[in-house]
């Protein structure tokens, strides 16, 4: 008998946006790449959720974004639920 365990790991991650893509071939699907003091984060963005932060996502440089992780094939991918904009301190705006 075989038996698939699925941890689901609700992750926040806080970070630069650094690559927004939309393929038109994704089917509404849109995918982020954010970069933070460790490296860089995947992020997948389901239609509906891009559909309701659709002006934070297409406003902020700094964003919190909220999901699950789901690691596929040794990819590690952050499947986003919620965002929100991060507040950047005007120390490092200059």
């Amino acid at each position: 008998m075989l038996i698939v365990v699925c941890l689901a790991i609700q992750y926040n991650a806080r970070a630069l946006l650094i690559l927004h893509q939309a393929p038109p071939t994704a089917k509404g699907m849109h995918f982020l790449t954010l970069e933070d003091e460790y490296g860089f984060i995947n992020v997948v963005v389901r239609p509906h959720v891009y559909e309701r932060h659709r002006r934070v996502i297409r406003g902020a440089v700094f964003l919190l974004v909220q999901g699950v992780v789901e690691r596929k094939e040794g990819v590690s991918n952050l499947v986003a639920a919620r965002f929100a904009v991060l507040d950047v301190p005007a120390s490092i705006r200059a």
